[in-house]
C-alpha cells in the first residue's frame, strides 16, 4: 500500500513489491496472482483504514460544525505529515492512466471499488447531517444528501490540493469555506 501511494501504480514494479515486502516473487504471485490484484488489495486496505478513522469522527455526538472541522483537520494533518503528501489512494486510483485503450476487468473492479467507497462516504455524511438537522444544528432548507456529496467531494479536492501544495493556509481555506456552507 505504501509503495503504491508513494510511487503510483505504474512506477511500482513487482521487483519493488518483492523487495519491500521481503518475500519471494513466487509467494507474491501465489498469494495475489498479479500486480493488479495486489493493487486492489492495497486499495481495500487503505479504504478500510481511512474509513475507520473517518467514521469514528463522524459518529461522535459533537455538534456538526466540530465534526466537520475535525474531519477536515485530520485530512489536512495526515496529508501534510511526512516530506510530501501521498494524497488519497482512491483519487489516485481513479485518475491513474489505464495501461491500454481498452479497460480491463481490473480497471472496472477499481472503478467500482472507488465508486462504492465514494457512495458509502456520501451516505455516512448524509446520515450525520440528517441527525444534525434533526437536532436543529443546521437549517431545514439544507439537503443532507447534497451536503454529504459536497463534503465528500470537498475532501477529495482537498487531498488533490495537498499533493500540489504544502501550504497549510490554503488547505485550511478550503475547510473554512466548507464550514461556511452550513450557514
Amino acid at each position: 500500500m505504501d509503495l503504491f501511494l508513494e510511487r503510483g501504480y505504474e512506477a511500482t514494479s513487482m521487483s519493488d513489491l518483492v523487495g519491500h515486502l521481503g518475500i519471494s516473487r513466487q509467494s507474491l504471485y501465489d498469494t495475489f496472482g498479479d500486480k493488479q490484484a495486489i493493487y486492489i488489495a492495497a486499495l481495500e486496505l487503505w479504504r478500510d483504514q481511512q474509513n475507520q478513522s473517518f467514521l469514528q469522527i463522524l459518529g461522535s455526538d459533537e455538534p456538526i460544525r466540530s465534526v466537520v472541522r475535525r474531519v477536515f483537520e485530520s485530512v489536512i494533518q495526515q496529508d501534510l505529515d511526512g516530506e510530501r503528501s501521498r494524497g488519497c489512494a482512491m483519487v489516485s486510483a481513479i485518475v491513474r492512466p489505464s495501461s491500454s485503450d481498452e479497460p480491463s476487468s481490473s480497471d472496472e473492479t477499481i472503478a467500482r471499488l472507488v465508486s462504492d467507497n465514494a457512495r458509502s462516504l456520501e451516505a455516512a455524511w448524509a446520515k450525520r447531517l440528517r441527525e444534525a438537522q434533526n437536532r436543529g444544528e443546521i437549517g431545514a432548507h439544507h439537503d443532507p444528501v447534497a451536503l454529504g456529496r459536497f463534503f465528500a467531494s470537498a475532501l477529495s479536492g482537498l487531498r488533490v490540493t495537498a499533493r500540489t501544495t504544502r501550504d497549510r493556509q490554503a488547505l485550511e481555506d478550503v475547510m473554512r469555506v466548507a464550514l461556511g456552507v452550513l450557514g
